[in-house]
C-alpha cells in the first residue's frame, strides 16, 4: 500500500487525518495578510457599535433601535467569527490547496481524478473566550447539505498555542453518527448554529495542527471548537471540496482550471 492510499485508509477508518507539511507556506502569509487586516477592521466596526465579548448575547437578543435589519444581519455574521464576502472570495484562499501532497490524498479520498471547491470557502476569526464564534458539537453535513459528498479541510493560519483551542475531534464517530435528517429547527436561541449533537462520546481529541498543516475531516464526523482562551484572535479556514463523482447546488471552483462555475449552468466566470 502506498502513503497515500495508507493515509487514505487512515482517514476513513479514524472519520479525521492531520495530514503535516501540506500548505504553501507562501500562501499562508498570503492568507495571514488577507484576513488580520479584515478582522483588525471587524473589531473596530463592532467597537464602535458598543458589541464587546461581555455584551454580545444582549446585543443579539435586543439589538439597538437605530440597527436596521440589514446591518443586523451583518454584525451578526460578523461576531460568529465570519468574514464579509469580498474576504470569502478572495482568490489566496484558493492556493491554500495548491499542493501536490494535500491534493493526491484528497483524490483518493474521494476517489476522485479532479476536485472542486465550495465557494465561498469559510475563512474565521475567533476573538479570546467568544462562545458564540465557537460552533457547537456538530457534523459538517449539517450545514453543508447543498453537498452529496464532500470533505473538509481546516487549516490553522498560523501555529495555534493549547490555549487558543481549536477543533476538538470524536475519533470514528462518522460511523455511528449518520442520522439521516437534520433537523433544521434544531437550532440554538441565536440562530447562528446548530443546537449540539451527540452527548455521549466523551471528551474527543484536541487536534494538534501546525502550522503548513491541514486537519482533513469526513463529512459525519462529530467535532466542536475548542474555546479560545488566549489573548489573540484566532485565524483558521474551513474548505470543502469534493470530487468529479460528487455534486452541489451552489457555486464551485474547478481547483485545475481555477474557474468559478455558476450551480446547475455550468456557466464558467473568470
Amino acid at each position: 500500500m502506498d502513503s497515500t492510499a495508507h493515509l487514505a485508509e487512515k482517514f476513513h477508518r479514524e472519520g479525521y487525518l492531520i495530514l503535516d507539511d501540506c500548505i504553501p507556506l507562501p500562501s499562508l502569509g498570503s492568507v495571514k495578510t488577507l484576513l488580520s487586516s479584515s478582522s483588525a477592521e471587524i473589531g473596530k466596526i463592532l467597537r464602535e457599535r458598543g458589541v464587546g465579548v461581555g455584551n454580545v448575547e444582549s446585543f443579539l437578543a435586543k439589538p439597538p433601535a437605530d440597527i436596521d435589519a440589514s446591518e443586523f444581519s451583518e454584525l451578526k455574521a460578523l461576531v460568529s467569527g465570519n468574514f464579509p464576502r469580498n474576504i470569502k472570495a478572495h482568490p489566496a484562499l484558493w492556493e491554500l490547496l495548491g499542493s501536490e501532497r494535500l491534493t493526491s490524498v484528497l483524490k483518493r479520498i474521494l476517489v476522485a481524478e479532479r476536485l472542486y471547491l465550495h465557494m465561498f470557502p469559510s475563512p474565521r476569526h475567533v476573538a479570546p473566550s467568544s462562545t458564540l464564534a465557537a460552533v457547537p458539537r456538530h457534523v459538517d453535513r449539517q450545514y453543508n447539505g447543498h453537498m452529496s459528498n464532500f470533505v473538509t479541510v481546516w487549516v490553522p493560519i498560523e501555529a495555534f498555542s493549547e490555549n487558543m483551542g481549536g477543533v476538538r475531534v470524536f475519533p470514528k464517530s462518522h460511523d455511528v453518527a449518520r442520522n439521516p435528517e437534520i433537523d433544521e429547527s434544531a437550532r440554538l436561541e441565536n440562530d447562528l448554529w446548530f443546537a449540539p449533537i451527540r452527548s455521549d462520546l466523551g471528551d474527543g481529541v484536541l487536534a494538534t495542527v501546525t502550522k503548513g498543516s491541514a486537519l482533513l475531516l469526513h463529512r459525519d464526523l462529530v467535532h466542536e471548537s475548542a474555546l479560545n482562551l488566549s489573548g489573540y484572535v484566532r485565524l483558521s479556514a474551513d474548505l470543502r471540496v469534493f470530487g468529479d463523482r460528487d455534486s452541489t447546488t451552489k457555486h464551485y471552483l474547478d481547483l485545475q482550471e481555477k474557474k468559478i462555475f455558476e450551480p446547475l449552468t455550468g456557466e464558467r466566470h473568470v
